[in-house]
């Protein structure tokens, strides 16, 4: 059975850092080659929605920001679920944590939830100002970012299947 392996760069466009998402799936499209077993998009959707996206995978890699008191813009962490803390867009927009959400899967669609999921958290500095342009400290992570998803990815195989929405 082939490998489905589903990334997805959750953001807003067109808010500096909190565009970071779909600035990394852009960047992983140029490098890595989408086909039968990998899906790569950019998606808003988060909490119940980005679950109901996810059911189906086999392997998840998500790509999120955070905003922590003293976090170092453009430092970025690697996370299973076990050790997930929400980030800023995971949560859908009535307020259901993305953690709560893979809860209530595992417990409902066991069969249908991802074996793995990853989660690369990024911290940011400025998830607020309209703009298409990140702050420059998180602009400079964005290679290693990216090349830190293409070696999760190597480590996998790729996928279809049909992702929470693209897009905003």
């Amino acid at each position: 059975m082939p490998m489905k392996t589903l990334v997805v760069g959750l953001g807003k466009p067109g808010f500096a850092d909190a565009a970071l998402g779909p600035r990394v799936v852009q960047e992983l499209k140029l490098k890595v080659q989408e086909g039968p077993e990998l899906r790569i998009l950019d998606s808003c959707a988060g909490g119940a929605e980005l679950l109901d996206g996810i059911l189906g995978w086999k392997k998840v890699i998500l790509i999120d920001t955070v905003k922590t008191p003293g976090g170092v813009a453009g430092r970025f962490t690697r996370v299973t679920l076990e050790n997930y803390k929400d980030t800023l867009h995971a949560s859908d927009r009535k307020g259901l944590p993305f953690a709560t959400a893979v809860a209530v899967g595992m417990e409902k669609f066991p069969e249908k939830m991802p074996e793995e999921i990853i989660v690369f958290t990024v911290e940011i500095e400025d998830p607020l100002t309209r703009s298409e342009s990140l702050t420059p400290r998180v602009k400079r992570a964005l290679p290693a970012i990216v090349d830190a998803v293409v070696a999760e990815l190597k480590g996998w195989g790729p996928d279809t299947g049909k992702g929470p929405r693209p897009g905003c």
